[in-house]
């Protein structure tokens, strides 16, 4: 190893690790908050996060199927893949960590993976070790940069950025999963240079695995690796091929228990139903972009410009559009922007540094010292760091207040945390519906989430939703209004999730007939006697603000109920058990 490449490895794990700190700046910011002490909920502001952290507590409670994060019957088979919760949660067990521990350290863990795998696979496959730890920082710590032309001139001004945070520090997906592509693809190239055995099984079970992480993962991998074989083929290249499909073959024996237990997922009767409400949409209407048009000009026309292993920068390329456009001739595509999110930007933005970069230094090197000549390197590295830490802070800044106020369930959360409420049904009224399954041990009647990480029908759904509404004292006549204006997107993300957002551009673009339909339905639903909602809805306990209004139907729930924990924000009634139900 030369003392070249021995900096660089030192430089990769220096700003690995310190990727994995920024991952968690807004958690470091909690703790040094002195206007909202901490008191244990930990920030988890990114998109879908808080779901997400409830499927590692599912794993810290033992429930290892996740498939109903939310509910007590645990027995439903799992419909996301949950290779990440595993390990971010196998990463809390082997520690003994709780559960806010056990996010901080995976969430830290991961992202220092995720920048290891990505700057790895880039130095492999371009040659250009430093130029790709550039490329690393500019996707992972500034890819907002690159999403908008006005993005740049926000942070060049000094605006406020964002309040997402840092789109790849987001818990489990994409950290883990993105962490699953890279290191395949890396494992790839090395074994396109080196013919190393280890190389080709590794990657053929990382490929493997992918499918216990995230479909669109192991999709983009399959397709590529199918690209490459067509290529491969067309070259008479066979040692290539050969190889390729090995990799198939050690991937589909590591994917057969997987395989397996989607069998019995799509024979659910509630199947059909989640597929919907994940955003299958009838289409065959292409897609493209300036991203991906990015990515097939550099893949057709410039591939050996990143690196010897050109033939894989074109399979990515191609197999970015063919992602992207499959329902032209499957005629169904499900939320195809994801491939746009966490892959083909990522490697467009990439491979552009990759391409531009050492073409700008090859043209001024002749004008710089020679000690100089990483200066435009190490400059990125560090404009795309302080970058990074600014989205972190306007983000945390953004979310403090919220996040704030969330301090003050603390204690009613660590009394749902005892030993003695395991497992217990509680009906929450307001936006602690998401935490308390993340920060105790009991589950909620209904959360946002379980449209979407759930085999439940779509009845049932309806149920809950008319439940929560007749709680909140909407009488039929009051549906018979509303249900077709301001309530009606709400029934359609309560019933259908996404499904009108992606195939008609709106929640609210909901049927005239099913609006009409649901307005009979929750007629019915309102004359039920109380025996029969408590039935449909068994619960052990009603979770409510202090000073919340009780309506007359909720008076009703809570007859019989004993109150059980009080604080300055909430109270919590035990209710007496339903018939059959102890």
């Amino acid at each position: 190893m030369t003392k070249d490449e021995r900096r660089w490895r030192y430089a990769l794990a220096t700003l690995a690790t310190a990727y994995g700190l920024l991952c968690i700046l807004p958690n470091i910011l909690q703790r040094l908050d002195l206007v909202f002490p901490f008191a244990g909920i930990e920030m988890l502001g990114g998109d879908q996060e808080v779901y997400y952290a409830a499927r590692v507590r599912e794993v810290l409670d033992g429930n290892m199927m996740v498939g109903n994060v939310y509910n007590s019957d645990k027995s439903l088979p799992y419909a996301q893949p949950p290779l990440p919760e595993w390990l971010m949660g196998g990463v809390g067990l082997v520690l003994g960590l709780d559960v806010g521990a056990t996010l901080l350290v995976g969430k830290w863990l991961f992202g220092t993976l995720l920048f290891l795998t990505m700057g790895g696979f880039l130095a492999s496959l371009s040659r250009r070790p430093w130029w790709s730890l550039a490329a690393t920082a500019s996707v992972l710590c500034a890819w907002f940069l690159f999403a908008s032309p006005s993005a740049l001139w926000d942070a060049l001004r000094g605006a406020p950025l964002s309040s997402e945070f840092l789109r790849f520090a987001r818990l489990t997906n994409p950290q883990v999963s993105l962490t699953l592509f890279f290191a395949s693809l890396w494992g790839m190239v090395v074994w396109m240079t080196n013919r190393r055995l280890m190389a080709l099984l590794l990657t053929g079970v990382l490929t493997g695995a992918s499918f216990y992480a995230y479909p669109y993962t192991w999709s983009y991998l399959l397709t590529t690796g199918g690209v490459l074989t067509l290529l491969a083929c067309i070259r008479r290249d066979w040692r290539l091929a050969r190889g390729l499909v090995a990799i198939g073959v050690i991937a589909a024996i590591v994917a057969t228990p997987y395989g397996i237990h989607q069998s019995i997922v799509v024979n659910h009767p509630a199947y059909a139903g989640l597929l919907e409400r994940f955003g299958l949409v009838h289409t065959r209407a292409p897609i493209w972009g300036v991203w991906l048009t990015a990515l097939l000009a550099i893949g057709c026309f410039a591939p050996k410009r990143i690196g010897r292993q050109w033939i894989l920068v074109t399979a990515l390329a191609w197999a970015g559009a063919i992602v992207m456009n499959q329902q032209l001739l499957t005629g169904v595509t499900i939320v195809p922007h994801h491939y746009h999110w966490y892959f083909i930007h990522p490697l467009a933005v990439a491979f552009v540094i990759l391409w531009a970069g050492p073409l700008a230094q090859e043209r001024i090197r002749h004008h710089l010292p020679h000690r100089t000549r990483g200066l435009l390197t190490a400059i990125i590295l560090l404009m795309c760091f302080a970058w990074g830490v600014k989205l972190q802070v306007d983000s945390y800044r953004a979310q403090r207040e919220q996040w704030g106020e969330a301090q003050r369930a603390a204690g009613v959360l660590a009394f749902l945390d005892s030993p003695a409420l395991r497992e217990q049904t509680v009906y929450v009224q307001d936006e602690l519906q998401e935490l308390t399954s993340v920060f105790s041990r009991a589950n909620t009647l209904y959360a946002n989430n379980i449209t979407i990480g759930c085999l439940c029908s779509q009845e049932w759904l309806r149920d809950i939703l008319f439940f929560e509404l007749w709680l909140q004292g909407l009488t039929p006549a009051d549906a018979e209004k509303r249900f077709a204006t301001d309530l009606r997107g709400l029934l359609s993300a309560r019933v259908h999730a996404i499904y009108y957002r992606e195939s008609a551009g709106g929640y609210d673009r909901l049927p005239d007939t099913e609006v009409q339909e649901r307005i009979r339905e929750y007629r019915d639903y309102v004359a039920l006697p109380l025996a029969a909602k408590r039935a449909l809805h068994p619960m052990d306990a009603i979770l409510l603000p202090v000073g919340s209004q009780r309506t007359p139907a909720l008076r009703a729930m809570m007859q019989g109920g004993v109150l059980v924990y009080e604080d300055d924000v909430y109270r919590l009634w035990r209710l007496p058990p339903v018939h059959g139900r102890s």
